[in-house]
């Protein structure tokens, strides 16, 4: 499956931030490392840990650092929001192995399975969900493979409205407009939600660097 040629996005920007959310973070039995910060704050604003230690990072509720970060999250947000499409996928990506570029559902999408994204360390992919104004990201039991090279980092999942992750071990950028909820898996790479995040034993860590790999025969 490959994209027509349309200008490579750039990726998510980089941040110190894990997660990020609008009003309130919630995490119970799970682990975060980085920042963990809200947009708004007290006592609107709140940070929920229970039995989720917050390592290489601090919380923050409505500091000058987090309202940048989110202010730059929604920037970033906006600025994909516009990104032309390069294929339109369907189904649950299962399976599926995907070279660099800009994929899109048309609406929601709901992942099973294995994805395996194939390319070199300086690939890009955008996964834009939702292009026809609605749609949410719901992942279970999902996993995206990096192969090739591909790095975490340069992988981002725009949501137009809510992203659900389920024993999934996600990879990349998770930009969502409304709640992001993510229940037990993994991920290597940041939640920024422009609505609440809550999170319940998935293990949080910064996106992975591609490891260095034997020379393909």
């Amino acid at each position: 499956m490959t994209s027509p040629p349309v200008t490579p996005p750039p990726p998510a920007p980089s941040s110190t931030f894990r997660v990020l959310a609008n009003v309130a973070v919630a995490c119970t039995s799970g682990s975060i490392s980085g920042d963990v910060g809200t947009f708004q704050a007290t006592p609107t604003g709140s940070l929920t840990p229970v039995n989720c230690p917050v390592t290489n990072g601090t919380a923050q509720v409505g500091t000058a650092a987090s309202k940048q970060a989110y202010n730059d999250f929604v920037a970033a947000y906006t600025a994909f929001k516009t990104q032309p499409c390069g294929t339109v996928l369907t189904g649950t990506l299962a399976g599926v192995t995907l070279p660099p570029g800009i994929y899109c559902f048309d609406n929601a999408a709901t992942l099973t399975g294995t994805l395996t994204l194939d390319g070199p360390s300086t690939g890009v992919w955008l996964f834009k969900i939702g292009t026809s104004g609605v749609g949410a990201l719901t992942a279970t039991n999902f996993a995206v493979v990096l192969a090739g090279g591909a790095s975490a980092c340069n992988v981002t999942w725009w949501a137009q409205d809510a992203g659900t992750m389920t024993d999934t071990s996600m990879r990349g950028a998770i930009l969502a407009g409304g709640d992001i909820t993510s229940t037990r898996g993994t991920l290597n790479g940041n939640l920024w939600s422009q609505g609440d995040v809550t999170i319940t034993g998935t293990s949080l860590s910064a996106c992975s660097a591609p490891a260095l790999r034997r020379a393909r025969r």
